[in-house]
């Protein structure tokens, strides 16, 4: 019966060590858990604010791309009313020609009735230098309207650029001329500078494309603009695991293919 008691008494013994080994073991797991979910929770809290402090940015951008257009608008109206001005001049310039062609016509054809005798000679001769003064200013005319026709062409040219640059700064896209490169990556940090700005189409808000090789490894989000160069974000769920992002990367403005095929936020 001792014997018994024995093998009981150890049995429990037994039993009792394995159910502290897997308690312990369970505990540790728990903590491990609780420490994972501590880091997690951290990790989100830090990315919220970064998320809070590049709103405020972009709000702050958008409206300094609220003002742009405004003065773009008003650099297009000016504009229109130069080419309006030019327009008129055009119109000036062509009824001051059109008298001087009709009687330079009528001069000639009025020679061609002419006799050849010694008499009409110097009559003719004084035709000629009048022809020759008339064709001088014939040239003066269209020359001065081919400059204003130029002038014309060189305004509607820059109105339509103007159009385009408000267009795209009122939906927030950066200039289709636009060409630059990465300046520095700091992709640590989840941003990149530009070595362009404003002068060279990068509108506030914007997202560009970064490209190597001739193709697209990342889409960046422009966040702060400056006369030759910019900040931008990097859009993470854009850059395939393992890509490394750097100085010299090309970058470029978004197509609009780009903007309605990505859904990229």
């Amino acid at each position: 019966m001792d014997k018994l008691f024995g093998w009981l008494a150890l049995a429990v013994l037994l039993f009792s060590g394995w159910v502290a080994h897997k308690n312990k073991q369970a505990y540790e797991e728990q903590a491990e858990s609780r420490k994972k979910a501590q880091s997690t929770f951290t990790n989100k809290l830090a990315a919220k604010e970064r998320a809070e402090k590049s709103l405020a940015t972009l709000e702050s951008n958008i409206e300094d791309a609220t003002t742009q257009v405004a003065s773009a608008n008003e650099k297009l109206a000016a504009a229109q009313e130069s080419l309006a001005a030019l327009q008129e001049s055009v119109g000036a310039k062509q009824k001051e020609r059109d008298p001087l062609a009709k009687k330079l016509k009528e001069v000639k054809d009025y020679l061609a009735t002419l006799p050849e005798p010694d008499e009409v000679v110097p009559q003719i001769k004084k035709l000629k230098l009048q022809i020759i003064g008339l064709e001088e200013e014939v040239e003066i005319a269209e020359s001065k309207l081919a400059n204003v026709l130029q002038q014309g062409a060189d305004s509607e040219e820059g109105i339509a650029k103007f159009e385009m640059v408000a267009k795209n700064q009122s939906a927030l896209r950066s200039q289709p001329f636009l060409e630059t490169g990465l300046a520095a990556v700091y992709q640590e940090w989840g941003f990149v500078t530009l070595g362009a700005g404003d002068l060279q189409g990068v509108v506030p808000g914007s997202t560009l494309d970064v490209i190597r090789g001739g193709e697209i490894i990342a889409k960046l989000t422009v966040t702060a603009v400056e006369s030759n160069s910019a900040a931008a974000d990097i859009i993470r769920s854009s850059i395939d695991q393992g890509v490394v992002l750097r100085a010299g990367d090309q970058v470029r403005a978004e197509s609009i293919d780009d903007t309605a095929g990505a859904g990229l936020n």
